[in-house]
């Protein structure tokens, strides 16, 4: 079967090669990494040990081996059997550190039968005067992600659907500001908010499928797209990370 497009080149000019959405993602600029569950996996009897950025070679790592998730289905699953959340990686080598700019994108699903269980960590760092995590909360019957930063004092908490399926991509976006940077969340749900810090955040440690480096993860399900740079993204590549975190 022939497909035709209706579009023509001006004289001399050419397309060229089109990209997919994740070598779009992949090429952004100021990339501390981007993982895509696809690639870059080193498996160690079935399961995760390492996961390897695809620009920079950064790792997500896990020495436990039965803190390790296992692949599937083009995912990465952080639960186990008894769909509890058990496995974690965390980011080796440099830390984050401290950061008036940074965005990160992230997918991930939740098993329906876990959707009633509370304070379920998509990533995050937990060190003492260094917390910024995302998580999945349930509480009186409202479901909502709460990105937290500065030892629990500052919540950001963007609602989901009552009829929420599990499945979410989220954007948490860290951008430069007097007195301080301005820090967002924006869902593929199409909810977001905002706050404002008074100081830069610190990121001591990074965990994806958990909240705290080194422990046990708590997302009962799977993981997917994930990514982190060192800045603020603009709207348009805002846009383009909530397509890919889908």
């Amino acid at each position: 079967m022939k497909l035709q497009f209706d579009f023509a080149a001006q004289a001399g000019k050419h397309f060229g090669r089109i990209l997919s959405l994740d070598d779009q993602v992949v090429a952004m600029t100021d990339p501390i990494d981007v993982w895509i569950p696809r690639a870059g996996l080193t498996l160690v009897d079935g399961r995760i040990s390492e996961w390897i950025g695809r620009r920079n070679g950064r790792i997500l790592g896990q020495s436990n081996a039965a803190r390790r998730p296992i692949p599937e289905n083009g995912l990465l699953r952080f639960s186990s059997a008894a769909l509890a959340g058990t496995t974690q990686l965390d980011l080796t080598g440099a830390a984050i550190g401290q950061r008036s700019a940074l965005t990160i994108a992230a997918h991930a699903r939740i098993h329906p039968e876990s959707l009633g269980v509370d304070n379920q960590y998509l990533w995050g760092s937990s060190a003492t005067g260094g917390i910024l995590r995302l998580a999945y909360r349930y509480t009186n019957g409202s479901r909502y992600l709460r990105l937290q930063v500065r030892d629990a004092t500052t919540n950001l908490d963007v609602p989901l659907p009552a009829d929420w399926s599990g499945v979410v991509g989220a954007v948490a976006v860290l951008t430069p500001g007097t007195p301080g940077p301005t820090l967002s969340l924006h869902l593929t749900t199409g909810e977001s908010r905002s706050v404002a810090l008074q100081a830069p955040i610190e990121v001591p440690t990074f965990s994806a499928g958990g909240g705290n480096a080194g422990a046990a993860g708590s997302l009962a399900g799977y993981g997917g797209n994930f990514g982190i740079w060192s800045r603020a993204v603009s709207d348009a590549e805002r846009a383009r990370l909530l397509r890919w975190a889908i």
